[in-house]
Formats: C-alpha cells, structure tokens, sequence
C-alpha cells in the first residue's frame, strides 16, 4: 500500500492531475474556434485524489480479497434470496400458465 502512497506524491501523477484541471475539448469550442461563435474561456475543475478505504485503513491485499470473497458470497445469497422471493410471488405455475 505504501506504493500507492508514494504515486500520489509522485510528479507523474500531479501532473496528471493539473491536466485533468482544464475542462475537455468540445465541439461547442471547435465550432467557437471556426468562427461560428464567440469565444468563451475554457473553465477549470477542482481535481481530488480519492484515496481507496484499502489505502486508509492499511489493509494488505490478502485482506481485501478476503474481504472481496466475502462481499462476493453476500451478494450471491441476497441475489438467491430474492429469486426465491419473486418464485413465491409468482401467479405462474411451473408450466408458465398464468393462475387466476
């Protein structure tokens, strides 16, 4: 994790940051540069480095695949759970015919 730490004080990726600063090229601005507009000043956005919960918590990666497995396997019984839900709720029989 300290490898993650070390990146986002890196050159690299501050200057990557600073490019993400400057709002994309739009065809808005082409056609403002073809002469089919008046010329606006490109704006600027407040760029972050989101630091993963892994990174704060200084987790190791056997426990983030761990903790993955597990969110994994959570998902997977709610997911039954509810196929097993919608089944009951069901006006269908097992042939598909529509009970009234």
């Amino acid at each position: 994790m300290g490898a993650f730490k070390e990146h986002v004080k890196s050159k690299v990726h501050k200057r990557r940051l600073h490019a993400l600063k400057t709002e994309p090229y739009t065809i808005e601005e082409a056609n403002r540069a073809a002469g089919m507009g008046s010329y606006v000043k490109p704006g600027k956005r407040k760029m972050e480095t989101l630091l993963p919960t892994a990174v704060v918590a200084e987790e190791t990666l056997a426990d983030v695949k761990k903790r993955a497995k597990l969110d994994e396997e959570a998902q997977k019984k709610l997911d039954e759970e509810a196929m097993e839900k919608k089944a009951e709720e069901s006006d269908e029989d097992d042939d598909g015919d529509v009970n009234m």
